[in-house]
């Protein structure tokens, strides 16, 4: 076979290949997975990709384009909106359009009215309260369609919210309140809003807190002022909205509404209704310290810091000694605290503080307390001791003097074995010496300092000793505690919190 005839019968064979390959191609692939193009016409729109290819009876997804100030209303083919995805079934090419409409960050959509903007519909978060807008891209909000709220029905339908409560401006039609789409639904009018969730109206000397809208918060802080006006007074039904919610929420606890001294409240001040309690507060620090100044004294009231391991309260605040501790200060607090913390958050209480108010510490099983001298700890039993005797508590004392020292153990025993009790000694006349060694003469002997004490702690379930005191002219007959003799020396401490004992004498007699 000559060359040229070999070269042929390869080519012959590679053609035959080849045409076999296109045959089975467009037999088995094209005639039962063609595929098409889809090109997208963003239409001022930003996308990634401009077109893309589908193949017929497979899924597709089609992406979503942004466009700033705008919601993506879907692709259209023509005047028809074309499903974003599914299983195709068309077999052309096709071209689609994004199609837009004005809406803002919150979910609000609008279109160009008169004189600004009219909201046409809402997208934004499924809640029970919604506050309408009252402007717009610099321009006013004018009204609000009646239909704009409609699709939330749905949501009320299914009880993923039980309740709607539309806030729309004061100065809007009032045609508007025609919003309110079933008997679930209510309209309530509002002359300015914060981005805390208050409602405020107008008031000659300053605004009027109407309503709370915002999420709930273990700390919810009226402001003093609204707009360089003073918060003057707050309805009564200010907290309604917030109750409904929290009633029904078993993971809430507890929500602390601190208000600004000298606002008109008519929600009792320091009441406690249900998950609700209210605090008069008068500043608050950088470090969440709030604090009630009021007839010259400075009370610590709450805090609404991040709990940390530590609350330190200052001895003063704004040049004012600290001597008072709110009611309900700290009410509650094991509530706020992160659900990590595997040691109790300790309280560093001043000793200026001379007044303690009923439940200042109520409900904090996972707080304890240190008392402090211009900062540093306390540790001196008498200093304690004497404290707690200057201190007035209101109510029940036993309370915070369990937690000062030490008695209540937090893995949840009502005695803490180790506890140290706080012993006076009432001396009747005598004297206790202790020599302390203070340093070292030349000669390296100790010399020693003599020291009276009128107070020394026991732990509990401990030996102890009690010291033996001195008096001229008289024998030592003992210690009494409760008008019984106590042991001078035992095997176990058993009484607990802080106590007096009594040292009694007889007067020898002299001689002749």
């Amino acid at each position: 076979m000559t060359e040229k005839k070999r070269k042929t019968l390869i080519f012959s064979a590679f053609a035959i290949v080849i045409l076999t390959g296109l045959v089975l191609f467009f037999i088995f692939d094209s005639d039962d997975n063609p595929q098409y193009k889809v090109t997208f016409d963003l239409n001022g729109g930003e996308m990634s990709v401009t077109e893309t290819i589908v193949t017929l009876n497979e899924s597709y997804s089609l992406p979503f384009p942004t466009k700033a100030g705008y919601q993506f209303k879907g692709w259209y083919d023509g005047d028809a909106l074309f499903p974003s995805m599914g299983i195709w079934s068309l077999t052309s090419d096709l071209r689609l359009k994004a199609m837009w409409e004005i809406s803002d960050d919150v979910g609000f959509v609008y279109e160009k009215a008169d004189g600004g903007f009219k909201v046409i519909g809402y997208k934004g978060v499924i809640k029970e309260r919604i506050v309408g807008p009252e402007t717009y891209n610099g321009e006013p909000v004018v009204g609000i369609d009646k239909d704009t709220f409609v699709d939330l029905k749905a949501f009320l339908d299914d009880g993923t919210i039980s309740t709607l409560l539309l806030y729309i401006p004061f100065y809007f039609d009032e045609e508007c309140d025609n919003i309110a789409f079933d008997d679930r639904v209510s309209v309530a009018r509002y002359d300015d809003v914060d981005d805390k969730g208050f409602t405020y109206t107008k008031a000659e000397n300053g605004y009027v807190l109407e309503d709370y809208y915002g999420g709930v918060q273990d700390n919810i802080i009226v402001p003093t002022e609204y707009k360089g006006m003073p918060v003057i007074k707050i309805r009564k039904t200010a907290w309604n909205g917030l109750k409904a919610i929290i009633d029904g929420d078993d993971s809430v606890h507890q929500v602390n509404i601190y208000v600004p001294n000298g606002v008109e409240n008519l929600l009792s001040d320091a009441a406690v209704v249900d998950k609700i309690k209210v605090v008069r507060y008068t500043d608050i620090s950088e470090e969440g310290n709030v604090y009630l100044f009021s007839k010259g004294i400075m009370s610590f009231v709450g805090y609404v810091g991040d709990y940390n391991d530590k609350i330190v309260i200052p001895s003063e605040y704004d040049g004012v000694a600290v001597t008072k501790m709110g009611s309900f200060a700290f009410y509650g607090t094991e509530y706020f605290l992160a659900d990590d913390m595997s040691e109790p958050i300790c309280i560093y209480l001043p000793n200026t503080v001379n007044y303690v108010t009923e439940d200042a510490f109520m409900e904090c099983g996972y707080v304890t307390l240190r008392l402090t001298a211009d900062g540093e700890i306390i540790s001196d039993a008498s200093e304690i001791f004497d404290w707690i005797c200057n201190t007035t508590f209101v109510g029940e004392k036993f309370p915070i003097i369990d937690v000062i020292c030490n008695f209540r153990d937090y893995l949840g025993a009502d005695f803490n074995s180790k506890s140290p009790c706080y012993v006076k000694f009432e001396l009747n006349g005598g004297k206790i010496v202790e020599y302390n060694e203070i340093g070292k003469d030349e000669n390296g002997n100790p010399i020693y300092e003599a020291v009276e004490v009128n107070s020394v702690f026991v732990t509990a379930s401990r030996p102890y000793e009690l010291p033996t005191p001195h008096r001229d002219g008289y024998s030592f007959d003992g210690w009494y505690f409760n008008g019984e003799l106590l042991p001078t020396v035992g095997d176990a401490w058993k009484i607990s919190k802080y106590i007096s004992i009594e040292a009694r004498w007889t007067e020898i007699e002299k001689e002749g």
